[in-house]
């Protein structure tokens, strides 16, 4: 019976774990990045993926145009500090 209890105790823990590391494999398929998310309410959810042999990001979604009345976009990022330079080619 006790090493059932243990058993039993221990399952949250190593589910837990399992999804750490999920969380961090996903997170390293962003390159420099280190999130993505959709603003506002898009009917279709976007994504984003890194390609590290051509180092190329691609970045999906759908939403309603962002000048008007309502935002709906996805968009990778990442927490900088300081002074920073930013560049892209689309």
């Amino acid at each position: 019976m006790r090493l059932q209890m243990r058993t039993v105790k221990a399952l949250p823990v190593l589910i837990l774990l399992i999804t750490l590391s999920s969380v961090r494999a996903q997170e390293k398929k962003l390159g420099v990045f280190e999130g993505k998310d959709d603003v506002g309410n898009p009917a279709r959810v976007g994504n984003a993926v890194y390609d590290p042999e051509k180092q190329e990001y691609l970045v999906e979604g759908a939403g309603t145009n962002m000048w008007a009345n309502r935002d709906e976009f996805q968009f990778v990022w990442r927490r900088l500090k300081g002074n920073f330079i930013l560049t892209s080619t689309a």
